[in-house]
């Protein structure tokens, strides 16, 4: 199912919690749950618990996640790890 665009716009403006964020981006770009577990390395249970709101996400997880959906916006807005921030751009991991 696409969204249309003004619903998308309507539905942005809202902060939407992360797994129904992901599920909005995985049906606009077209492919599946199982696929997009494919793209991140992970068993499509997996994804699938963390979709459904029964499994956290890891902060590694949304870097996975908003690589393969080519939406760093994700990290930024739901992942507050300095790690995250720094692979998602391509920067090592900060010592510690």
């Amino acid at each position: 199912m696409v969204i249309s665009m003004a619903k998308y716009r309507k539905m942005m403006q809202v902060k939407l919690p992360l797994p129904q964020l992901i599920r909005l981006h995985i049906e606009n770009q077209g492919i599946t749950i199982e696929q997009l577990a494919f793209m991140c390395h992970v068993h499509p249970s997996t994804m699938s618990r963390w979709l459904s709101g029964k499994r956290a996400i890891t902060p590694d997880a949304i870097v996975s996640i908003a690589s393969a959906l080519n939406r760093p916006d994700l990290v930024d807005e739901y992942c507050h790890s300095c790690a995250c921030r720094c692979r998602m751009a391509g920067r090592p991991k900060p010592a510690a």
